[in-house]
């Protein structure tokens, strides 16, 4: 605004009184706001606005035949309910604590909570980030990746299940970042070697490692090693050697092709009193379908194990996402063996 000081005429007097009153409310109006957005700056964030609440729960419905490996009896059950907190304590650390309830394996006629994840994390700039406490184990797709909240057969395969222990240990990890499906990702443990909930009973620790790379938009491999020793129920320690590989095909938007093969030596049984030593190979293949229209994912997967923990499987299942925070889940497995087949049902609801 230009202010003329020519004092010639009312008029022009009147214009400038007007336009320096407009400047000088204005002035006052930037100056006071000032002290007032620096002062919300400066408020601190609230706690609870740290805090981030979320899980899942998951019911199921088992029907085996015989002595089928999910049980011996049909049952409904709360397979688990996994309450989950999460806390940003500064922009670049974080903890997370996550309950599981649940009445385990059909038949059993028990219940327990625990908890499952114990840990904090803290991002190092341009390197990764480093975790310590108890959560998954960065081994294979089915057990880091697609864990029990996303999995599409209702559990994990055969040959995941026998070397996993839950999926989880107590250690320290360096991971290239909290995002195992980035481009390319790693990450090593160093921990306990019992699996989920115990401490280590025997001096060894336990290596656990993974580097996964997307070939090409539609292609990603990867591969996985464990390389300890387990102090057994025997009180024995045995070797706990797996190398496993893993590959992801999306040739198209509708189908999707995946598969992990592990060779492995280690013992056929964690809770026997007199376990033995084994040696075998195997996995999964496993192809799913995505039918938008009908809000499904069709799958299908083939287990298969040699040597000398032998077993054979053919799963069919079929999941319904009728909404973003629930699903309806169902598989038959057709199992190796006299009246080993079974068939499932699993309503999850994620909040």
């Amino acid at each position: 605004m230009i202010i003329s000081f020519k004092p010639t005429g009312r008029a022009t007097w009147r214009w400038v009184s007007v336009g320096a009153a407009s400047a000088a409310a204005l002035t006052a109006l930037v100056f006071s706001a000032v002290p007032a957005a620096a002062e919300d700056a400066a408020k601190p964030t609230p706690w609870y606005d740290k805090v981030t609440v979320k899980g899942y729960l998951q019911l199921d419905a088992v029907f085996p035949q015989g002595n089928a490996v999910s049980g011996a009896y049909s049952n409904f059950r709360i397979r688990r309910a996994r309450p989950t907190v999460q806390v940003q304590l500064d922009p670049l650390t974080k903890a997370q604590i996550q309950i599981d309830a649940g009445s385990g394996k059909a038949g059993s006629g028990t219940s327990t909570v625990i908890v499952t994840d114990t840990f904090a994390e803290r991002t190092l700039p341009g390197l990764g980030l480093v975790r310590f406490g108890q959560y998954l184990v960065p081994f294979g797709v089915e057990v880091y990746e697609d864990n029990a909240a996303l999995r599409l057969p209702l559990e994990l395969s055969f040959a995941a299940e026998s070397v996993a222990l839950a999926e989880r240990d107590i250690g320290l990890t360096l991971q290239s970042s909290a995002n195992p499906a980035d481009k390319t990702h790693w990450a090593v443990s160093f921990v306990n070697g019992q699996g989920f909930r115990s401490a280590d009973s025997n001096p060894n620790k336990t290596w656990v490692g993974r580097v996964a790379h997307d070939l090409s938009p539609s292609v990603r491999a990867g591969v996985s090693g464990i390389i300890g020793s387990y102090r057994a129920a025997d009180d024995r320690d045995y070797d706990r050697h797996v190398l496993a590989a893993e590959l992801q095909v999306k040739p198209c938007p509708y189908a999707q092709v995946s598969g992990e093969f592990y060779n492995v030596r280690f013992i056929n049984s964690t809770t026997s009193k007199t376990p033995v030593p084994v040696r075998y190979n195997g996995g999964y293949i496993m192809v799913e379908g995505n039918i938008s229209s009908l809000k499904s994912t069709p799958f299908i997967r083939y287990q298969r194990t040699y040597g000398d923990m032998d077993y054979r499987s053919f799963d069919i299942g079929w999941r319904y996402q009728y909404t973003p925070m629930q699903r309806v889940s169902v598989e038959y497995d057709f199992v190796q063996g006299h009246q080993r087949d079974s068939f499932g049902a699993r309503w999850q609801v994620n909040f």
